[in-house]
């Protein structure tokens, strides 16, 4: 898990290519305030999703984690809570959705609070479990970009 301001994405990615594609993206999607869905940035390797939705309490989501991709969750507009624990820690709720690659877990009170605001992002690789969309102060508006990197260590591990 990697949290920071989105002016440092560079050091994280040493895929150059996802960084440009990553940060014209964003841009792109202020300026022409681009609609919530789903944008392919390089097939089926890079994938943005732009979500819009008001914040909840912790009970209402669930914990994840995924085998395929990488997220990388880039608040650009509220602020929202991000819960992450390690999946060794969690208790699987249901069977791995290969389709969606997303697996599922209950709840764990040991997980650690990564508070997310404008211009930041957090990173999860496929060992980080977490639930996202969690209020921080109080319930708000959040316009999320979820970059979605398909597993390959040559491009993005340095």
């Amino acid at each position: 898990m990697i949290i920071d301001n989105i002016k440092y994405l560079e050091k994280y990615l040493s895929c150059e290519d996802y960084t440009n594609k990553i940060i014209k993206f964003i841009k792109k999607s202020r300026d022409e305030y681009l609609e919530e869905g789903r944008y392919s940035l390089d097939g089926d390797n890079l994938i943005a999703i732009i979500q819009k939705y008001e914040t909840k309490t912790p009970n209402e989501c669930k914990f994840e984690s995924h085998m395929k991709y990488i997220d990388i969750q880039y608040i650009e507009r509220g602020q929202e809570i991000i819960n992450w624990i390690d999946i060794s820690k969690l208790i699987p709720d249901g069977d791995y959705n290969e389709e969606r690659d997303i697996l599922l877990y209950n709840p764990n009170s040991e997980a650690i609070n990564l508070n997310l605001e404008e211009g930041m992002f957090a990173i999860f690789l496929k060992h980080d479990g977490h639930r996202s969309r969690c209020i921080m102060n109080e319930k708000c508006n959040v316009k999320k970009i979820l970059f979605k990197i398909k597993v390959n260590k040559d491009k993005f591990y340095k």
